[in-house]
């Protein structure tokens, strides 16, 4: 399978997975939300936070690994492949375990100094943030090991072995939550599952490369891959502050307790990314692949086609979430949880639109080795993005934060969409274009039909208010994606459902 079928069936095989563990979550969140309480729910998120953050000291090698071993693989160069793969294993291991001290010592001040924890959680709080730093070890580990199936351009075990992580990872925290274990029990459950996606990432490495034995490190290989992550280690350092430093700010400057009505909103807005994540995944091997072979055409309209296809998917889900937040979370978290957190869940939802627009631009960037454009936006972001979050949260709780966002967004979208026209060779205002065209029309003459239809939706019961506002869903953003899109692209897609459906034989290597 090549080009265009390639790159489709690819996405759609992690847009099944990542569908598959949106609604395990989606199911799962009030049980854990409601069952842990809402500090130690929120101790949950900045765990996850911190432990991502302190993730930076990678140094940018996923990346740069994930170009390296696909150039190589697209070249037939079977010993170099094998070099890099185990020099980055061994690189990951020692920076991982360096964060993972670092996070250690660093959990006492982080509690008891920056946020606003109560003195009954803060004991609790720092063993969390302890077994936060062990999950950043495997973390990484299972990172470069899937580093190889991603370079291989496979897919398909990996949208498998996502959707049985997901459905594993879920189980385990309801299951932990019902039986009354605390936030600790909860991570420790999480740890295991963790621990088991790597050893599997492991063993689809080995099987799908039999040629990455015997093992063999080259400092020269670490060397080419730092050149190229040093970039990327300057967004990994200032990105995470870019995305997550609001939801720290709401626990320092007002109260853990109110980051729930921040955290699920944004959870259930970032669901929607389910659609270009699978795709932003698959296509920049794929770019790394169309570079390295000199095609610059196919990398024209491999991001033509991407971010059209992410508008327009994501345009009638973001409609929904605007005009139905209020019934949506009455639904899925209760009426008062609605009142305080259906604001933030407008605002983050569009914020979400424009963030994700310009994905396809960020993975030709780096596919082109300009991380330092990258790079150099994240940081001039993040000197207006701080004291803006400051200043709007102090003056409008949660509801700032979710604008601050937004506005942030905004910028970065701007600045990649321009920068990667330029390197692709098109005019600035290309790929803007490819959003703005026949879906935004069909989604504003529809828009009435929903303004119609809001006095009965989420009436009755909870489930028959589920049913009636899914069915409206459906009815709205089914038109909307099928007439924004061309016959080309229907097509594509219906040649990836054929291609997923009839699950062809792949070749090793």
């Amino acid at each position: 399978m090549t080009g265009r079928g390639r790159i489709s069936t690819n996405a759609a095989y992690q847009l099944f997975a990542q569908v598959g563990v949106l609604a395990l979550n989606l199911v799962a969140s009030p049980l854990i939300v409601h069952g842990l309480g809402l500090e130690a729910y929120g101790l949950l998120v900045l765990v996850g936070v911190t432990t991502n953050y302190f993730g930076f000291v990678e140094l940018g090698l996923g990346r740069a690994t994930i170009q390296v071993l696909a150039q190589h693989r697209t070249r037939g160069e079977n010993d170099e492949f094998r070099e890099v793969f185990w020099t980055a294993s061994a690189a990951y291991l020692a920076l991982s375990v360096v964060g993972a001290v670092a996070l250690v010592v660093a959990a006492p001040w982080i509690v008891k100094s920056v946020l606003a924890v109560s003195p009954a959680f803060v004991p609790q709080a720092i063993h969390a943030f302890w077994i936060g730093a062990a999950g950043l070890v495997v973390t990484m580990q299972r990172d470069v090991a899937s580093s190889v199936t991603t370079a291989m351009e496979r897919f398909d075990l990996i949208g498998r072995l996502t959707l049985f992580i997901g459905l594993l990872q879920t189980v385990v925290n309801v299951g932990l939550v019902l039986w009354g274990f605390p936030l600790t029990g909860v991570m420790l459950g999480g740890l295991a599952v963790q621990g088991l996606a790597l050893a599997v990432y492991w063993v689809i490495a080995f099987a799908v490369t039999p040629k990455l034995r015997p093992l063999c490190i080259q400092l020269s290989r670490l060397r080419g891959l730092l050149r190229f992550g040093g970039y990327v280690t300057v967004s990994q350092v200032v990105g995470p502050l870019l995305v997550h430093s609001e939801k720290v700010f709401i626990g320092a400057f007002a109260t853990v307790q109110q980051l729930p009505y921040y955290a699920v909103p944004y959870n259930l807005s970032w669901a929607l990314t389910a659609v270009p994540t699978s795709l932003v995944s698959v296509i920049y091997p794929a770019l790394v692949r169309l570079r390295a072979q000199g095609d610059a055409a196919g990398v024209r309209e491999t991001v033509r086609r991407s971010t059209r296809y992410v508008f327009v998917a994501l345009l009638g889900p973001v409609v929904i979430l605007v005009v139905y937040a209020r019934e949506i979370l009455t639904v899925w978290m209760g009426a008062d949880f609605a009142v305080q957190a259906s604001g933030c869940l407008r605002i983050l939802a569009i914020a979400v639109l424009a963030n994700v627009m310009a994905w396809p631009a960020y993975q030709l960037l780096h596919a082109a080795g300009r991380a330092d454009l990258t790079a150099r936006y994240h940081v001039v972001e993040l000197v207006i993005h701080i004291p803006a979050s400051i200043l709007l949260i102090s003056q409008l709780g949660v509801l700032g934060a979710a604008i601050a966002w937004l506005l942030r967004v905004a910028i970065d979208s701007a600045l990649l969409l321009r920068a990667a026209a330029e390197v692709a060779g098109m005019p600035a205002h290309f790929l803007a274009r490819e959003m703005f065209g026949r879906a935004v029309g069909v989604a504003v003459l529809l828009l009435p039909f929903l303004w119609i239809l809001r006095g009965v939706a989420g009436a009755g019961s909870r489930a028959g208010a589920a049913l009636s506002l899914g069915a409206i869903g459906v009815c709205y953003v089914a038109p909307v994606v099928w007439l924004g899109l061309g016959r080309e692209e229907h097509r594509t897609i219906l040649t990836a459902i054929r291609a997923l459906m009839a699950r062809p034989e792949r070749t090793r290597g």
